[in-house]
Protein backbone atom coordinates (compact mmCIF):
# COMPACT_ATOMS: atom_id res chain seq x y z
CA UNK A 1 0.00 0.00 0.00
CA UNK A 2 2.95 2.14 0.73
CA UNK A 3 4.19 1.75 -2.49
CA UNK A 4 0.87 2.37 -4.30
CA UNK A 5 0.48 5.81 -3.32
CA UNK A 6 3.83 7.10 -4.40
CA UNK A 7 3.43 5.45 -7.88
CA UNK A 8 -0.19 7.06 -7.79
CA UNK A 9 1.49 10.46 -7.27
CA UNK A 10 4.08 9.87 -10.05
CA UNK A 11 1.32 9.23 -12.75
CA UNK A 12 -1.08 12.41 -11.82
CA UNK A 13 2.32 14.46 -11.57
CA UNK A 14 3.76 12.83 -15.17
CA UNK A 15 0.37 13.60 -16.48
CA UNK A 16 -0.49 17.39 -15.15
CA UNK A 17 2.87 17.91 -16.58
CA UNK A 18 2.98 16.31 -19.97
CA UNK A 19 -0.85 16.64 -20.93
CA UNK A 20 -0.40 20.69 -21.43
CA UNK A 21 3.14 20.09 -23.41
CA UNK A 22 1.42 17.57 -25.95
CA UNK A 23 -1.97 20.17 -26.34
CA UNK A 24 1.06 22.72 -27.43
CA UNK A 25 2.19 20.57 -29.96
CA UNK A 26 -0.87 19.39 -31.55
CA UNK A 27 -2.13 23.37 -31.25
CA UNK A 28 1.49 23.58 -33.43
CA UNK A 29 1.19 21.53 -35.60
CA UNK A 30 -2.17 22.59 -36.82
CA UNK A 31 -0.63 25.45 -38.86
CA UNK A 32 -1.45 29.03 -39.70
CA UNK A 33 -4.97 29.85 -39.58
CA UNK A 34 -6.40 30.70 -42.82
CA UNK A 35 -7.09 34.10 -41.64
CA UNK A 36 -3.02 34.20 -41.03
CA UNK A 37 -2.29 33.50 -44.52
CA UNK A 38 -4.78 35.24 -46.19
CA UNK A 39 -2.55 38.71 -44.67
CA UNK A 40 -0.88 40.39 -47.52
CA UNK A 41 -1.55 42.29 -50.50
CA UNK A 42 -2.63 40.16 -53.60
CA UNK A 43 -2.91 41.31 -56.95
CA UNK A 44 -5.60 39.87 -59.24
CA UNK A 45 -4.62 38.04 -61.97
CA UNK A 46 -8.23 37.78 -63.29
CA UNK A 47 -12.19 37.80 -62.91
CA UNK A 48 -14.39 35.42 -64.89
CA UNK A 49 -17.61 34.29 -64.76
CA UNK A 50 -18.67 30.54 -64.36
CA UNK A 51 -22.09 29.78 -65.64
CA UNK A 52 -24.45 26.70 -64.54
CA UNK A 53 -23.39 24.97 -67.59
CA UNK A 54 -19.87 24.98 -66.14
CA UNK A 55 -18.11 27.08 -69.31
CA UNK A 56 -16.56 30.16 -67.75
CA UNK A 57 -15.98 33.55 -69.30
CA UNK A 58 -13.87 36.51 -68.49
CA UNK A 59 -16.19 39.41 -66.34
CA UNK A 60 -17.56 41.59 -69.59
CA UNK A 61 -17.30 44.32 -66.67
CA UNK A 62 -13.73 44.13 -66.29
CA UNK A 63 -12.02 42.25 -69.48
CA UNK A 64 -9.91 39.72 -70.53
CA UNK A 65 -6.97 41.67 -68.50
CA UNK A 66 -8.09 43.20 -65.72
CA UNK A 67 -5.71 44.79 -62.87
CA UNK A 68 -6.26 44.79 -59.23
CA UNK A 69 -5.21 44.50 -55.91
CA UNK A 70 -6.76 43.21 -52.55
CA UNK A 71 -5.19 43.33 -49.12
CA UNK A 72 -5.32 42.17 -46.13
CA UNK A 73 -3.42 43.34 -42.76
CA UNK A 74 -3.55 41.70 -39.16
CA UNK A 75 -5.44 44.58 -37.72
CA UNK A 76 -8.59 43.19 -39.30
CA UNK A 77 -9.04 45.78 -42.44
CA UNK A 78 -9.22 45.32 -45.98
CA UNK A 79 -9.17 47.02 -49.32
CA UNK A 80 -9.69 46.36 -52.95
CA UNK A 81 -9.48 47.76 -56.46
CA UNK A 82 -9.81 46.56 -59.82
CA UNK A 83 -10.54 48.07 -62.99
CA UNK A 84 -10.95 47.09 -66.48
CA UNK A 85 -7.38 47.84 -68.20
CA UNK A 86 -7.10 50.50 -70.97
CA UNK A 87 -10.49 52.31 -69.91
CA UNK A 88 -11.61 54.64 -71.63
CA UNK A 89 -11.05 58.69 -71.06
CA UNK A 90 -14.35 59.95 -69.67
CA UNK A 91 -15.21 56.11 -68.58
CA UNK A 92 -15.95 57.83 -64.52
CA UNK A 93 -16.63 54.67 -62.35
CA UNK A 94 -17.57 52.15 -65.33
CA UNK A 95 -14.96 49.47 -65.29
CA UNK A 96 -13.86 50.45 -61.68
CA UNK A 97 -14.46 48.55 -58.31
CA UNK A 98 -12.97 49.38 -54.67
CA UNK A 99 -14.28 49.33 -51.14
CA UNK A 100 -12.69 49.02 -48.04
CA UNK A 101 -13.42 48.37 -44.47
CA UNK A 102 -12.93 45.64 -42.23
CA UNK A 103 -12.81 41.76 -42.50
CA UNK A 104 -13.73 38.17 -40.29
CA UNK A 105 -12.98 34.66 -41.59
CA UNK A 106 -15.07 31.71 -40.57
CA UNK A 107 -12.34 29.42 -40.69
CA UNK A 108 -14.71 26.07 -40.51
CA UNK A 109 -16.79 27.41 -43.68
CA UNK A 110 -13.69 28.69 -45.40
CA UNK A 111 -15.55 32.33 -46.23
CA UNK A 112 -14.37 35.76 -45.54
CA UNK A 113 -16.82 38.83 -44.79
CA UNK A 114 -15.68 42.26 -46.35
CA UNK A 115 -17.43 44.98 -44.04
CA UNK A 116 -17.61 47.91 -46.48
CA UNK A 117 -17.10 50.87 -44.72
CA UNK A 118 -16.52 53.18 -47.75
CA UNK A 119 -16.83 52.43 -51.72
CA UNK A 120 -16.90 53.71 -54.89
CA UNK A 121 -20.35 53.04 -55.24
CA UNK A 122 -22.51 54.31 -52.54
CA UNK A 123 -24.64 51.80 -52.92
CA UNK A 124 -22.33 49.49 -51.41
CA UNK A 125 -21.72 51.24 -48.61
CA UNK A 126 -22.58 49.02 -45.43
CA UNK A 127 -22.74 45.97 -47.16
CA UNK A 128 -21.07 42.55 -46.17
CA UNK A 129 -19.51 40.57 -48.99
CA UNK A 130 -19.35 37.02 -48.32
CA UNK A 131 -16.56 34.73 -50.85
CA UNK A 132 -15.47 31.39 -50.14
CA UNK A 133 -12.13 31.30 -50.12
CA UNK A 134 -9.57 28.76 -51.77
CA UNK A 135 -5.98 29.24 -51.04
CA UNK A 136 -3.13 27.24 -52.37
CA UNK A 137 0.20 28.83 -51.13
CA UNK A 138 0.89 32.12 -53.27
CA UNK A 139 -2.68 31.42 -55.46
CA UNK A 140 -6.03 32.64 -53.83
CA UNK A 141 -9.38 32.32 -55.07
CA UNK A 142 -12.40 34.43 -53.95
CA UNK A 143 -15.09 32.72 -54.75
CA UNK A 144 -18.99 34.80 -54.85
CA UNK A 145 -22.31 33.44 -54.97
CA UNK A 146 -25.14 35.53 -55.44
CA UNK A 147 -28.29 34.72 -54.78
CA UNK A 148 -29.93 36.38 -57.65
CA UNK A 149 -27.82 34.67 -60.53
CA UNK A 150 -26.90 31.05 -61.21
CA UNK A 151 -23.66 32.54 -62.09
CA UNK A 152 -20.61 32.38 -59.97
CA UNK A 153 -17.99 34.93 -59.93
CA UNK A 154 -14.61 33.93 -59.45
CA UNK A 155 -11.82 36.27 -58.49
CA UNK A 156 -7.94 34.80 -58.65
CA UNK A 157 -4.84 36.65 -56.99
CA UNK A 158 -1.14 35.74 -56.50
CA UNK A 159 0.37 37.20 -53.97
CA UNK A 160 2.84 39.71 -54.00
CA UNK A 161 6.19 39.10 -52.67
Amino acid sequence: MKIIRPVMLAVVVFASVSFPVAHAQSRATAGPSLRDRMIGIWKLDSRSIKQPDGTTAPDPAYGTDPVGYIAYDRTGYMSVQFMRKNRPKGAGIDGYLAYFGTFTVDEQAKKVTHHVEGNVNPDGVGQDNVREVVLDGDKLMLVIRNADSPNVNINAFTRMK
